[in-house]
């Protein structure tokens, strides 16, 4: 199924921001589902589903929950055409689930609206108490299952690690935690620009309380799709010092359209806070999240060349205690942040390695007696 030729038909394609778009293209169908958080929050989801399958009776399949990083919406999994993570799995048998975190592309409260400051009063702590229970608790009462697999990209992983470290009850829901390109332990600041952003006097003064910098969502709305992958595409290469060399160049207009989505800059103060203290951080108190404790089974995968993560921290902690169910830990070589999931060769160097811990976990006759 992989195809990283860019045909011509692939470049005539209209550029459009909806998942289920996408979905069609590849001849699947996109449920959508909307997730109210305990906090009021709307939540986005996208269900994969085949369109192919002629069984009206299909035997339950298990749930994959994939969850995008820092600046993304669930359109990112599904935007590498027949090498999209969540098309590759479909393709797998996996009952695949997109989520969406608040902000990205959820901008719906029950009481507040994006006017409000109240709207934006949230971190990364906030995605892990609310979002990833609500997400998960919605994937397994539609799919009728007890626990699923969890696969985040970068800031993904970061919500699900806090999460599982202060939600107990978590930890049966979730069968088995993938981790691409995870960003639990840091390393410094790539750019001088948000170097010069931990000083937060100034932030406050720049940036203000609610959405970061909302010129961003005016010119993705407004400007050609070409042309804002391009701005896009070198403000995020400036800040966080990846780059394009592994991806088709014509998909690159595809990706922009869901990067560069609304966060508050209250996130981002927090994940700048985080830098600072060298791991996953609480926003007020500074207490780290105690990640080497989980008990959920994990397998992470790592690029190489990816400046934003600190892999050799992560390793050290998991490795430090031998309790945490670690399945494999993994590094791509000449892999990027963003490479596992949009490089050309994607399929080969990462998707198939996800494929095959997961179902090498499902092969396991139940999880261990450490849980």
């Amino acid at each position: 199924m992989h195809d990283a030729s860019g045909s011509k038909q692939e470049k005539e394609r209209p550029l459009l921001r909806t998942v289920g778009h996408y979905a069609i293209s590849q001849s699947f169908h996109c449920e959508v589902h909307r997730v109210t958080t305990a906090d009021g929050f709307i939540l986005i989801m996208h269900r994969i589903v085949p369109g192919r399958s002629t069984d009206t009776t299909p035997t339950p399949r298990h749930p994959v929950l994939l969850q995008h990083g820092l600046f993304m919406s669930s359109g990112v999994f599904v935007t590498n055409d027949s090498s999209s993570l969540a098309f590759f799995l479909a393709e797998k048998g996996y009952d695949v689930w997109l989520g969406n975190n608040r902000g990205a592309a959820c901008l719906e409260h029950t009481k507040f609206t994006t006017n409000d400051p109240e709207f934006w009063d949230w971190c990364v702590d906030d995605l892990a108490r609310y979002d990833v229970p609500a997400m998960v608790d919605h994937v397994l009462k539609s799919a009728g299952q007890p626990s699923l697999t969890w696969v985040g990209h970068s800031q993904g992983n970061a919500q699900a690690f806090m999460a599982l470290s202060s939600i107990p009850s978590l930890t049966s829901k979730i069968r088995l935690m993938v981790a691409v390109a995870p960003t639990a332990r840091l390393g410094e600041l790539p750019s001088a620009a948000l170097r010069f952003l931990r000083r937060e006097h100034y932030f406050e003064t720049l940036f203000g309380t609610t959405q970061f910098v909302p010129m961003i969502s005016y010119v993705l709305d407004l400007a050609p799709a070409s042309l804002f992958a391009l701005l896009g595409y070198n403000m995020f290469y400036y800040l966080f010092r990846w780059s394009d060399t592994r991806w088709l160049k014509s998909r690159k207009a595809k990706y922009f359209q869901f990067t560069g989505l609304p966060v508050s800059c209250k996130q981002i103060r927090h994940w700048i806070k985080m830098t600072m203290r060298g791991g996953l951080s609480r926003y007020d108190t500074g207490e780290l999240y105690p990640i080497e404790n989980i008990r959920v089974p994990l397998a992470v995968f790592h690029g190489e060349k990816d400046e934003i993560a600190d892999a050799d921290a992560l390793q050290k902690l998991l490795l430090s205690n031998p309790t945490v169910p670690l399945r494999r830990f993994e590094r791509i070589a000449d892999y990027e942040h963003l490479d596992l999931i949009w490089a050309t060769d994607a399929v080969e160097k990462s998707l198939d390695k996800i494929h095959e811990v997961i179902s090498q976990e499902l092969a396991r006759e139940q999880p261990d007696p450490t849980f």
